[in-house]
């Protein structure tokens, strides 16, 4: 892995045979680690948000990370492959967040966006719904 300080989200591009990572230092940044050719690369920099899981829609061909802000989960970024084309949704209702004790996995179930949260002293997670 690339000098990274803090990687908060990694998903997994099947298309591309390949993994997203992104780093929350530096402004924000995507790596992809190509399974194939066994190489790291730097695809994006410089994010508006700070996000803290990302999930990869192979059927639309789209990332989506979840947003979160001072303490809080606050919405869906999605981008396309290349992290380019970058739209952002409010969640209804923003939820509490600890990102220094919380781990987390975005997934989505008949197109509804839901977030299993894990904390370190139970192996048992929540999943929360987001819309």
């Amino acid at each position: 892995l690339p000098d990274v300080g803090e990687v908060l989200a990694i998903a997994y591009d099947k298309s591309h045979q390949s993994l997203v990572v992104y780093n929350d230092q530096r402004g924000g940044e995507f790596y992809r680690y190509s399974i194939k050719e066994k190489t790291w690369s730097l695809f994006k920099e410089g994010f508006k948000y700070n996000m803290a899981s990302m999930f990869y829609d192979r059927h639309a061909g789209k990332l989506t990370a979840l947003v979160y802000q001072g303490g809080y989960f606050i919405g869906l970024v999605s981008f396309d492959a290349e992290g380019k084309g970058e739209s952002f949704e409010a969640l209804k209702s923003q939820q509490p967040f600890d990102r220094k004790r919380w781990r987390l996995n975005l997934d989505k179930h008949d197109s509804k966006w839901m977030v299993q949260v894990f904390l370190p002293e139970s192996l048992k997670g929540e999943n929360w719904s987001l819309n």
